[in-house]
């Protein structure tokens, strides 16, 4: 097993389930770092660690073009440019604003 990235546990879940999704197994492994923060490192297979690093960056520049469109938008609410898209079960696309908290389905 090779280690892939070492990631906030929230981040570490998002590309393991794109990861899945590329039928990519990984392993997560979680702990402290030395600072108190919580990481998780996932942790690929070595015949699968070339494909795994290749989805990875992939899915890293869909995440930035997809964060930078959404601070694109404006809160409705407060009109700051600062939405973060959130998990939902029963919506694909949710996002928050940072600043005031409305939720916003696009």
């Amino acid at each position: 097993m090779k280690p892939l990235a070492t990631l906030d546990p929230e981040t570490a879940e998002k590309l393991m389930r794109y990861l899945h999704s590329k039928r990519i197994p990984c392993r997560p492994r979680p702990f402290t770092e030395e600072s108190g923060l919580p990481v998780t490192e996932l942790l690929v297979e070595d015949v699968h660690y070339d494909a795994a690093c290749e989805a990875a960056e992939t899915w890293h520049e869909q995440d930035a073009e997809e964060e930078a469109r959404a601070n694109q938008w404006l809160c409705p609410r407060c009109r700051a440019p600062r939405l973060k898209r959130i998990n939902h079960e029963s919506l694909e696309v949710l996002y928050q604003c940072a600043d005031c908290g409305v939720q916003v389905a696009f």
